[in-house]
């Protein structure tokens, strides 16, 4: 039998430690660069999880995509202290790593929601998702009306706000999307 308790404590543990992890500034690192290759714009990619103002909660999510098309989600809400409120993951049952990553987006503010929480910064790394949300683009079908029922959620809060973030500054999120794998529902 699985103990929740150890469970949660180990996944606790580990995003953490994994959080801790990142604080290094990938411009850093050094290495020889090949002869024949194209340069990216300079951006600093590493750029390193901002705790929300006072009195607000950030919610980052993401999803994952096994080997064999199977997706889960995943989910941390913390506060301008940086203490984690809650994390999610959980096995999805779609193969769109898309639509799981709009479920994970739409399971977090559910969660927000149940906490009673009031002011919430939404980051994610998925740009379609988020100019979704943000009306710049329009949602793909898959996850339209997705979109939709997150959009009335997100009415009910005094205030939010949407943005997009680089994959490396979603590891907290991304960490518990890859946990999903391994465990059916966090």
């Amino acid at each position: 039998p699985i103990h929740i308790d150890s469970v949660a404590s180990t996944i606790l543990d580990g995003v953490q430690s994994w959080s801790n992890r990142l604080s290094f500034d990938i411009d850093n690192i050094q290495s020889e660069k090949p002869t024949n290759t194209i340069e990216r714009r300079n951006e600093n990619r590493s750029t390193p999880w901002k705790p929300p103002p006072p009195n607000w909660f950030k919610l980052n999510f993401d999803g994952s995509r096994f080997e064999d098309a199977r997706t889960t989600l995943g989910y941390a809400i913390r506060n301008n202290d940086s203490d984690i409120s809650i994390i999610g993951a959980k096995a999805c049952g779609i193969k769109s790593i898309l639509m799981a990553k709009t479920i994970a987006l739409q399971e977090g503010i559910k969660a927000a929601k149940f906490l009673g929480i009031k002011r919430l910064a939404i980051e994610g790394d998925n740009l379609c998702v988020i100019n979704s949300l943000k009306e710049i683009w329009k949602p793909p079908w898959i996850i339209s009306l997705i979109i939709k029922d997150i959009k009335r959620h997100l009415l009910e809060f005094e205030d939010f706000s949407i943005s997009h973030i680089f994959r490396e500054t979603n590891s907290v999120a991304d960490f518990m999307a890859k946990h999903g794998h391994n465990y059916p529902t966090l």
